[in-house]
């Protein structure tokens, strides 16, 4: 099970996620990354629908969707999810029952979440 928690992204993360899309080669004009990049997470994570998605985030699914389809074969996008597993935006937790503040803030969360993404199917 994924945990996503966006109240955990600091005001540097947003500037990186600015600069790895725009290192993949799309500037969106219309919706900050931020946006587009937490949608294709809960997407890819949660495994939601577009519209669901986009019914969550109040913004179109074509957007969404389009931003997707020109990421999702680029490495910025296993970046973006490498550095929101470090700064504990989202993070993997397996079959726990007792989750504390002090499992959540370990080393070994991160680690597992990690090694999750890169068994994660992103396409």
């Amino acid at each position: 099970m994924w945990l996503i928690r966006f109240q955990n992204i600091q005001p540097n993360d947003y500037v990186k996620i600015k600069q790895l899309c725009k290192k993949a080669g799309f500037c969106p004009k219309k919706f900050t990354a931020t946006i587009l990049v937490k949608s294709i997470i809960t997407h890819i994570l949660l495994k939601k629908s577009w519209r669901k998605v986009s019914a969550q985030f109040w913004i179109p699914y074509l957007p969404i969707y389009q931003f997707y389809q020109k990421i999702k074969d680029k490495s910025e996008l296993v970046d973006m999810l490498n550095m929101f597993c470090e700064t504990k935006v989202i993070s993997y937790i397996k079959n726990e029952k007792n989750i504390t503040k002090t499992f959540l803030e370990s080393e070994e969360l991160i680690l597992e979440s990690l090694t999750q993404i890169k068994n994660t199917r992103i396409n």
